[in-house]
């Protein structure tokens, strides 16, 4: 059975959804408007995806959102000098093309339907999520011919300290 998994904008609705999850917590003074802000400055690596489940419609599986920092930025955030909530839209993201960015996984959600839409017997198992959003913002890196710096966020340090990581 080939998996429906489609890269869909991410609504405002889910945005929200984030945005109060978050808060609740881990609380930051860190606004709905500049988290927009951020999404709406590149909103094709503010990533949702979708799938059907059974005969009910598509629903949402799983979010991610990543910055992508002009260099000075990033080293500035990686280094402290900089707060993730500091990060301004306007001056520090850039989607041009060739630029040097550090990607800043800034959230990163799967919820327990994404285990459930393979089961390996045919290869069509999309494999852990992260890995499947890393891809994605792979992709989309080399589509831009981003000279990529390096990567960031919490999500990063977990991974690469979790127990089962080698």
């Amino acid at each position: 059975m080939a998996h429906l998994i489609r890269r869909v904008p991410l609504s405002d609705n889910v945005l929200r959804e984030i945005y109060s999850s978050d808060q609740s917590m881990y609380p930051a003074p860190l606004s709905y408007a500049r988290l927009q802000s951020w999404v709406k400055a590149c909103p094709e690596l503010s990533l949702s995806y979708s799938a059907p489940s059974g005969d009910a419609p598509a629903a949402t599986i799983g979010t991610a959102i990543v910055l992508p920092l002009q260099g000075k930025h990033w080293r500035d955030l990686v280094e402290g000098k900089l707060k993730e909530i500091e990060i301004d839209a306007t001056t520090m993201l850039t989607t041009q093309a060739g630029a040097e960015v550090g990607l800043h996984v800034f959230h990163i959600e799967k919820p327990d339907s994404w285990p459930r839409l393979g089961d390996n017997s045919d290869n069509n198992n999309p494999g852990p999520f992260a890995e499947y959003v890393m891809a994605t913002v792979g992709q989309i890196s080399q589509a831009h011919g981003w000279n990529v710096l390096g990567y960031s966020g919490e999500f990063f340090y977990l991974f690469l300290h979790h127990p089962l990581v080698n």
